[in-house]
């Protein structure tokens, strides 16, 4: 008991003498430790953390080790007093908050407007972007300068500044602390004087011209639909006028697409569209395939006219390919297609001309790009309608066949369409006659590409081939707007002709005779005895092999001679053949000879006669309540280039 006493005697006089040596030196003058500088009074908080160095000493809490002859380890009992949860909480705040959060510094800087000016009376709002360090403060310039203090250092803050007639500006930085004083370290201004950037782009200053801040489809955007509706914001209400008019569309980059793979526009095969994919410049003269302008768009504005929404018309979209390799990116573009007008009005009548877009925080742009989704779904056929020339179908026996999709796409330059490459086989991918002259894929060329048969009432077919061998033609229906319906026109007897000059003695008409069973032969005529039409009249009749019907010629007067007119008939019931058997001719197309060209005869200006039709009307093929069947061959392209679905590649209807 005793040997216990003594023990925790010596145990409290050592713990004594520890806590003597170990602790703070007598201090004389408490001054010094009242004097935290006034320039941080936040940070001299963190020396409160510091002052508990007392608290890793209680990290040696060997009580358990209470042995005597380590007196100076004893001074555990004191270590293990309270102060240890203060210690673990103080550390807190300066371990979750960076020390550059809690030091104020100030920040400045100088507004102009983009003729290089000071600009007066700008707001100017500061607002932190890190939540857990508030700061919002407001101010107005005055000779064009702004200035905050007591801001936050180390931390994102938003510097927005706005003045009414002007865009509004935005930056975003990070404070310095500036224990220097550099009256610039954090000096942020809003454009220039004309001088060097050292403290804000030119881009950066207040403009009170227009300028498109927002835009659908987005900028550098992927994926858009081909038929997407363009938005555009601007940054204040506008003559609607001049941003309609500009508005344009073009090819970015030159692609040659899928439907135009073969073509040899030029050696070696010339691009389907054109762009040299510069944001700067593509939009500028020929550069670029000219798409569309708001032609192809129906137009509407918000209430406030700041923002101008361009929808597609039914007919229209972005040409696509099925390859995403081929599929063109499309540049927009103020600049109109027939005037190269740029100029972009507000609604008090200031102007921009160039440089229309802001769309990010760097500088200005011309135009702006984005690239579309491609398209691979097949065609299809839908259905068909077979009109008559007895319920005065306005085309005669005329079939409309209606695809799944738009066949054709007319943009602002160019036609795409199956055909469009103009290479021989062209015909074949053709849905119609590819617009403009001496085409492969002509007219008549590509109705062969659609298997029609034509069966009575009774179940008696009375004809299976291609349109074509009836001298039919295929047409882009111009009435249907979406472009999806391609016409097939019945066969024409060509009405009146010019002679150019007098019909000559031993002159010759040659061409081809199509017959009932689909086969075609050669025609020629005997020779014309001489300049009038009744020895033209004979020299048809003369044809060989040619029975059951007759040719008639009928001229504005007897001669032959320049000038005057003619029309060629054929009676019904034509046949050629003599004894091989004969067979029906379904008609003869006259497309040259000797000196076929004197009476306005060649292969581009053909004459077609069929039997029984009188001159300048179409064939009749079909009555009303027969049934028509149309097959398309699969060979046919979309503009994407993809090739008709051929399991739905049919359609019947009853004629009416």
């Amino acid at each position: 008991m005793t040997k216990q006493r003594i023990l925790t005697t010596g145990l409290g006089l050592a713990a004594t003498l520890s806590m003597v040596a170990c602790g703070p030196a007598p201090v004389t003058t408490p001054a010094p430790s009242a004097s935290p500088s006034a320039s941080a009074p936040v940070a001299s908080a963190t020396p409160v953390a510091s002052a508990t160095p007392e608290v890793p000493a209680a990290t040696a809490t060997p009580v358990a080790t209470a042995t005597p002859e380590v007196p100076a380890a004893t001074p555990t009992p004191a270590g293990t007093a309270t102060p240890v949860p203060a210690a673990t909480n103080t550390p807190l705040p300066a371990a979750t908050s960076d020390i550059s959060i809690i030091e104020k510094t100030t920040f400045n800087g100088k507004i102009f407007d983009d003729t290089f000016s000071p600009l007066e009376g700008v707001t100017v709002k500061a607002k932190s972007l890190n939540s857990s360090v508030p700061f919002e403060a407001t101010t107005v310039t005055a000779g064009g300068t702004y200035a905050f203090n007591n801001a936050p250092s180390g931390v994102q803050v938003e510097i927005i500044s706005s003045k009414a007639g002007f865009t509004t500006r935005k930056r975003v930085e990070v404070l310095k602390s500036n224990k220097q004083g550099d009256p610039n370290a954090n000096r942020y201004d809003f454009g220039t004087d004309g001088g060097a950037a050292t403290f804000s782009a030119a881009y950066n200053a207040l403009s009170d011209k227009p300028e498109v801040v927002m835009v659908t489809p987005a900028r550098n955007g992927s994926g858009v639909d081909p038929k997407t509706s363009f938005v555009l914001k601007f940054s204040e209400p506008m003559d609607k006028k001049t941003a309609e008019d500009t508005f344009t569309v073009r090819s970015f980059n030159s692609r040659k697409m899928t439907v135009d793979a073969g073509n040899l526009r030029s050696p070696g095969g010339a691009n389907t569209v054109t762009g040299n994919g510069l944001i700067a410049t593509n939009f500028l003269g020929t550069t670029a395939s000219k798409i569309w302008d708001k032609d192809a768009f129906n137009i509407s504005w918000n209430s406030d006219d700041t923002e101008i929404t361009f929808s597609f018309k039914e007919e229209k979209l972005l040409p696509t390919d099925k390859d995403s390799n081929l599929v063109p990116d499309y540049n927009v573009a103020f600049n109109g297609f027939n005037s190269g007008d740029r100029l972009l009005k507000d609604k008090s009548g200031i102007s921009r001309s160039d440089k229309h877009f802001k769309l990010t925080d760097g500088d200005f742009e011309e135009s702006y790009k984005f690239s579309i989704k491609t398209d691979e779904v097949k065609p299809t056929i839908t259905g068909i309608t077979a009109e008559t020339a007895e319920n005065g179908g306005q085309n005669g026996d005329a079939v409309r066949v209606r695809y799944s999709e738009r066949m054709i796409i007319y943009t602002r330059d160019i036609s795409i369409a199956g055909g469009m490459e103009n290479i021989a086989g062209a015909d074949q991918k053709a849905p119609a006659g590819y617009p403009g002259t001496t085409q492969v894929a002509s007219t008549s060329a590509s109705s062969k590409n659609y298997n029609v048969t034509t069966v009575q009432t009774g179940g008696v077919t009375t004809y299976t081939g291609t349109w074509g061998a009836l001298g039919g033609t295929a047409v882009y229906d111009t009435t249907d707007l979406t472009h999806k319906t391609v016409l097939l026109l019945p066969g024409f007897s060509s009405g009146t002709f010019t002679h150019v000059a007098a019909t000559a003695a031993n002159d010759t008409l040659t061409g081809t005779a199509v017959l009932g069973d689909g086969t075609s032969v050669a025609v020629t005529s005997a020779n014309i005895a001489g300049a009038n039409y009744a020895q033209i009249q004979t020299a048809l009749n003369a044809i060989a092999g040619l029975a059951g019907g007759t040719f008639t010629v009928t001229g504005s007067a007897a001669a032959s001679a320049a000038n005057t007119t003619y029309n060629i008939t054929l009676g019904a019931g034509a046949t050629l053949g003599g004894a091989a058997p004969a067979k029906s001719i379904r008609y003869i197309t006259f497309t040259g000879g000797t000196n076929a060209s004197n009476m306005g005869i060649s292969a581009t200006t053909p004459y077609n006669v069929y039997p029984g039709v009188t001159a300048g009307t179409r064939m009749n093929l079909y009555v009303p309540g027969d049934t028509v069947r149309v097959k398309v061959n699969s060979t046919v392209l979309d503009p994407a280039g993809n090739t008709l679905d051929s399991s739905r590649d049919n359609a019947s209807a009853n004629a009416s």
